[in-house]
């Protein structure tokens, strides 16, 4: 692994870690892929993880979000401390990959939601369905919520940040049309509407 940039706040290294894995040993289908790690992330920092192909990225990234088993040692969310009770690591983790980008297009999910969308009449999901509230939390289209989601402060939000990825002027546009990198802006566009404690790309 190789830090990129430094710390935006560096004295928060004699405070607590956002995140650390210790004397971890992860394994991918099971077997041992990193042994006896030692690290820490703090608030602020951006690391890159480099390294051939099956040296351990993924299985790292998936240790990060929850999903990889660890024997011999443990991942630690330390900033769950300044988290509500019950907040769980996994919600407030958001991974964008090529495989999130292959999903996207190719998923059983899409596939019918785009039938179902057709089926209505409104053609195939759209960017800005995408990225509405709704969709970005995850919320079933038939729950009954006590309060809308989808407000004028995250509508105001969303367009800011598709103005900063330059997803601009494309809310109309299927996921379909649009190209390798806009899918990809969409995703992480989708990721920070999300509000995560810590973003992979």
């Amino acid at each position: 692994m190789k830090r990129r940039a430094p710390p935006l706040h560096p004295d928060r290294h004699s405070g607590k870690p956002f995140v650390s894995l210790t004397g971890t040993l992860l394994n991918s289908e099971g077997k041992p892929a990193l042994a006896g790690l030692q690290w820490q992330l703090f608030a602020g920092q951006c690391w890159a993880i480099l390294g051939p192909n099956g040296s351990g990225k993924s299985t790292l990234i998936r240790a990060l979000c929850g999903a990889a088993p660890v024997q011999a040692g443990e991942v630690t969310h330390h900033f769950l401390d300044s988290e509500p009770p019950g907040a769980c690591a996994e919600d407030l983790i958001v991974s964008v990959s090529f495989d999130e980008q292959h999903k996207l297009l190719c998923s059983d999910a899409f596939f019918y939601q785009a039938r179902w969308q057709s089926f209505l009449g409104e053609g195939q999901q759209t960017l800005a369905d995408f990225l509405t509230a709704q969709s970005v939390l995850d919320i079933n289209p038939f729950e009954i919520l006590p309060q809308p989601v989808d407000t004028p402060s995250f509508r105001r939000r969303s367009a800011r940040v598709q103005r900063l990825l330059g997803l601009g002027g494309l809310g109309r546009r299927s996921l379909t049309e649009l190209s390798n990198g806009e899918r990809r802006k969409a995703l992480i566009a989708r990721a920070l509407l999300k509000n995560p404690r810590l973003l992979i790309l």
